[in-house]
């Protein structure tokens, strides 16, 4: 049945008007997916620590590491003990 506004001859023409709400929906679910997968996404990756936190995570881990040092022979004994008196 023919279309009384526009004649069989302007029909062929008016295709790609059809597309444009296609083009609408796959952008709508596109956007919507994206936001989803990006919000599971940043909270799956915990922030980095920042150097504070660090240190109050492990507040012995300093001081193994310049009782190891001071093991090997790195470090004398007043280097020990200084470092040992500042870390605690």
């Amino acid at each position: 049945m023919p279309h009384y506004f526009f004649p069989h001859y302007y029909q062929n023409s008016f295709w790609f008007f059809g597309l444009i709400p296609l083009v609408i929906n796959l952008l709508f679910w596109g956007v919507l997916v994206w936001a989803i997968v990006s919000l599971l996404g940043f909270r799956s990756h915990p922030e980095p620590k920042s150097g504070e936190e660090e240190r109050n995570d492990h507040p012995n881990r300093y001081l193994e590491i310049v009782k190891e040092r001071y093991a090997k022979g790195e470090i004398n004994k007043r280097e020990y003990d200084a470092l040992r008196k500042e870390l605690s």
